[in-house]
């Protein structure tokens, strides 16, 4: 089904629009985590947040993308 594309390609823009918006700032403020920054604790705390989301985004998407796939056209 076309819906099931639309979606999984929604969450994989979601997931970039999280990792430019948000991760890879992170990663400019740490030197890709080779510095840690004052407030390092709320970064990785941040980082980390944002990485289970993305992760989260990928894995509807995936399975958007498989439903897709298999569900029978009408």
């Amino acid at each position: 089904m076309f819906i099931g594309a639309i979606v999984a390609l929604s969450c994989l823009v979601g997931t970039q629009i999280i990792f430019w918006t948000f991760t890879y700032p992170v990663n400019q403020v740490t030197a890709n985590w080779t510095v840690a920054p004052e407030n390092w604790q709320e970064l990785t705390a941040r980082w980390e947040y944002l990485q289970a989301v993305a992760a989260c985004l990928d894995f509807a998407a995936l399975i958007a993308l498989v439903w897709s796939t298999l569900s029978p056209s009408r």
